[in-house]
């Protein structure tokens, strides 16, 4: 009993705290930054200003699926310890740095910037389509 008890708070506790962002789009506006158009996995609220910005480590599972508006970062995505997931949508962004990137079937990245410092590992599911365009100049990758 005892035993039970504890695997239910356990996984109650982990719910509860779950960090896992899914774009909705609602803001309109196909800006990535713009926290409107996110949307808390676990209650559907959309997260407080702040929280998603190019100037802070975004320490979120973030997810965007099924999107047919391409979608803008005018911005550095700095993913910290979290992760973008990319399925049936396109992401425009300068750079991402940290984390993990998921691109999934018909998952589209596109990258443009002179200032990529090292390389990146991306993680490909079967059957991914992968669109990257990656600029670069003398001496950028020391």
């Amino acid at each position: 009993m005892k035993t039970n008890l504890l695997f239910l708070c356990v996984i109650l506790c982990v719910k509860s705290y779950s960090q896992d962002l899914k774009w909705n789009g609602n803001a309109s506006d196909n800006n990535f930054f713009n926290e409107s158009n996110w949307e808390y996995v676990s209650n559907g609220s959309a997260p407080v200003a702040g929280t998603i910005d190019s100037t802070i480590s975004i320490n979120l599972a973030l997810v965007i699926e099924n999107e047919n508006q391409k979608i803008s970062a005018s911005g550095i995505i700095s993913l910290g310890t979290g992760s973008l997931t990319l399925s049936n949508s396109e992401v425009s962004s300068t750079i991402i740095t940290g984390g993990k990137i998921i691109i999934n079937e018909n998952g589209y990245l596109n990258l443009e910037d002179s200032r990529i410092k090292k390389s990146r590992e991306f993680f490909f599911a079967k059957f991914s389509t992968l669109k990257l365009k990656l600029l670069f100049f003398n001496n950028c990758c020391q």
